[in-house]
């Protein structure tokens, strides 16, 4: 199914790591713009769902060009939601991380894809292994890293983090 809630949990741990060095709004934008492409396949009755652009490098292409987007719009306003300003190493580096990430979980979800071992050389049975454990890192740390960034983001949190500091 295009666009899972599991695609958007690899947002919050690197939201909560790099705070106003990534942008949840364009991470979803390119999770939506790589999720053209199935839904397209959909329509068109193909049995094949996953293409081009849900490889690692297909997927470098829709980041390129959804950042570049962003970067044109940024300003506009578009119903109530305005599209912030971001330098481009935030624009480029949120994009990289929602286009590679997309994949590497599709890859796991989806019989037709295979993760692509260009930047590995892994060996199959250590290839599920290392699929499963890093799936299940990320199913315990995003949930711990939304708490943790909408915690710091409160007032009480604020307060809370203040005191640490003074008693510490």
């Amino acid at each position: 199914m295009p666009l899972t809630p599991l695609h958007l949990a690899a947002a919050a741990p690197a939201k909560a790591a790099l705070g106003p060095r990534f942008s949840v709004g364009l991470f979803f934008a390119v999770q939506c713009a790589i999720d053209v492409e199935p839904l397209a396949r959909m329509a068109a009755g193909h049995d094949q769902l996953h293409g081009l652009l849900h490889s690692f490098s297909g997927s470098l292409f829709v980041a390129a060009f959804v950042a570049t987007g962003w970067q044109l719009l940024a300003g506009s306003r578009f119903w109530r939601f305005t599209v912030p300003r971001l330098s481009w190493p935030v624009a480029l580096g949120t994009a990289w991380w929602a286009a590679w990430s997309h994949v590497w979980l599709d890859s796991m979800m989806h019989v037709e894809m295979r993760v692509q071992r260009f930047l590995l050389s892994i060996p199959a049975p250590s290839e599920q292994l290392l699929n499963d454990t890093l799936l299940g890192l990320l199913i315990i740390a995003a949930p711990i890293a939304a708490v943790r960034y909408a915690g710091v983001l409160s007032a009480g949190g604020r307060r809370a983090l203040a005191r640490l500091g003074r008693s510490g």
